[in-house]
């Protein structure tokens, strides 16, 4: 059984998955508000330290770092479109892979090049980010996001780690910050 967030809702994804949970797929999916609209929206991840910060480059997972450093975290590839149903980009993480420095895992989808296309988040009609357990493919939880959207760049939410288990927390808020922005916050230059 799959639960609805919605913003600010937390989830303790270890008691929401039957039996333990070692690895989970984020799944990113979009359309633009427009059918003859090209819209290139890309999934990423910054793991983060319990300082808040990404220990070096390798812990920003995006379309054109595949992998972080021990390959605990992958991604599927880059979609350029959004067509089709279901998700359009996936994240897989290897949580008990995942180096023990690493607290979070921040979760955002942004639209690449949205600045020289003039392209912003109200352009999606709908947005969805969901967590599967990736050894059973069943969906934990899924957070849809449809209006009030403005800037570049959304954060889905974060994978916490806690003493009982990952949560999941639904986020939600927009931006205009862009990868570089969000990167530069988080240690990397």
């Amino acid at each position: 059984m799959s639960l609805n967030l919605k913003k600010g809702d937390s989830l303790n994804l270890t008691k929401a998955s039957v039996g333990a949970l070692n690895k989970v797929m984020i799944g990113c999916g979009w359309d633009p508000s427009d059918s003859n609209m090209t819209m290139d929206a890309d999934l990423s991840v910054f793991c983060l330290n319990a300082s808040g910060k990404c220990n070096d480059g390798n812990d920003f997972v995006y379309f054109n770092n595949l992998k972080n450093g021990n390959g605990s975290i992958q991604h599927a590839g880059d979609n350029l479109t959004g067509e089709g149903d279901g998700d359009d980009e996936q994240i897989n993480i290897d949580l008990n892979a995942l180096d023990s420095s690493i607290n979070t895992v921040d979760v955002i989808m942004n639209i690449y090049d949205a600045l020289k296309k003039g392209q912003n988040l109200s352009q999606l009609k709908a947005s969805h980010v969901r967590v599967v357990n990736a050894e059973s493919n069943e969906e934990i939880a899924v957070f849809d996001v449809h209006d009030g959207l403005s800037g570049d760049t959304l954060h889905f939410g974060k994978l916490t780690r806690t003493p009982d288990g990952w949560v999941f927390n639904a986020d939600g808020t927009a931006s205009s910050k862009g990868l570089n922005g969000i990167g530069a916050g988080y240690g990397l230059s």
